[in-house]
């Protein structure tokens, strides 16, 4: 017989959706002392999930499933890791059938939550809340918005303008879950001092790093950026990510070898673990877009947002998929009006469209 009456499933596939979840769940175990929390997530939901049980002395939280080692964006860049994601599905599909938890906060993701709405539907009727559901960047009503206003109870979006696109009984605007969280560590807020460093946050998944943030290393060989800026301040993507030190050497490193030797032993890289330390630090950011961007902006870092994806992606959602959306970063959705640059698909580097990504910074 279970110890506890209620059970919550918590799902998530990305760094950004772990974070929220993190602090979710340190409040729920402390002020819920009737409820097991069943996780799906990464490594920081992981220890997490260690450290409550032991001080808890005994299983208050369940992680059951790691969806972020397997976690992409896009179709054809998400290839390579099917068939492993797959097998981890299953073995989820399995444990859920068993716990059947009472309660479902599924928070971004919907690659895998919209997958686990109509699975855990299919032999029992859970208690659904959905925190920042599919398509959110979009302001028209959309087949996917239909299904989660049928399927959820709780629909709490991140944005003002997705009021529109839901049913007013189901749905709920709070702000976004990253103001509370920054307002968390307002005390600790880093001294800005005048240092002319850049900043660069690369992601965290190995795609990210590899294919998105690869030009935005390459642009440090540019004369006019090493000699603008003092140090390049690299966000620590090992800590957190699936990434480890051979990523790190065989993009960054890799890259600047194919400069000038003169010109690449003057250039100052630094890896910097805390955020905070980077903001107290950096005169500007460069950095791939999501929710990292909003949280720079909040912290009063000047970014520049950049993204690509693989171009039979790029042709794939033109010729099918239709979507039109003016901006990619969060602040400029927030106000709909480009006040921060962003760089799609080709953030140019050693090519005669140098100076658009340099006069930006300059």
């Amino acid at each position: 017989m279970d110890k506890f009456n209620n059970k919550l499933l918590i799902s998530v596939a990305d760094l950004s959706a772990e974070k929220y979840a993190y602090f979710i769940i340190n409040e729920l175990i402390e002020k819920n002392t009737d409820i097991e929390v069943l996780a799906v997530g990464g490594n920081k939901l992981k220890q997490l999930a260690n450290n409550i049980n032991k001080r808890e002395s005994c299983s208050r939280v369940k992680f059951l499933a790691d969806s972020i080692k397997y976690s992409s964006v896009g179709f054809f860049e998400n290839l390579n890791y099917v068939p492993f994601a797959y097998i981890e599905y299953l073995k989820l599909k399995k444990i859920l059938k068993k716990e059947r938890p009472k309660f479902v906060l599924l928070i971004d993701a919907p690659f895998l939550n919209v997958r686990l709405i109509k699975y855990l539907k299919s032999f029992y009727n859970p208690i659904i809340f959905y925190l920042i559901p599919p398509k959110t960047w979009l302001n028209k009503r959309d087949t996917i918005h239909r299904f989660i206003e049928d399927t959820c109870d709780y629909i709490i979006l991140p944005f003002r303008f997705n009021l529109e696109l839901y049913n007013k009984s189901k749905s709920y605007f709070f702000g976004h879950p990253l103001l509370d969280i920054i307002s968390f560590f307002d005390n600790n807020k880093p001294i800005k001092k005048n240092n002319k460093n850049l900043a660069i946050f690369p992601g965290s998944r190995k795609f990210e790093i590899l294919f998105i943030s690869k030009d935005a290393f390459n642009i440090i060989k540019d004369p006019d950026v090493y000699y603008t800026f003092d140090k390049f301040l690299i966000s620590d993507f090992l800590e957190y990510s699936y990434s480890d030190e051979h990523i790190f050497n065989k993009v960054v490193r890799g890259i600047l070898k194919k400069g000038n030797k003169e010109k690449i032993n003057n250039i100052k890289l630094e890896i910097i673990k805390s955020n905070m330390d980077i903001y107290g630090n950096s005169l500007l950011a460069l950095s791939k877009s999501g929710t990292i961007v909003f949280e720079n902006i909040l912290n009063n870092l000047p970014t520049i947002a950049y993204y690509k994806v693989f171009k039979i992606s790029e042709l794939t959602f033109k010729l099918f998929k239709n979507i039109k959306i003016k901006y990619i970063s969060i602040p400029n959705l927030l106000i709909e009006y480009e006040f921060k640059n962003e760089l799609i698909s080709n953030l140019p580097s050693n090519s005669k469209n140098d100076y658009i990504l340099v006069e930006l910074i300059q």
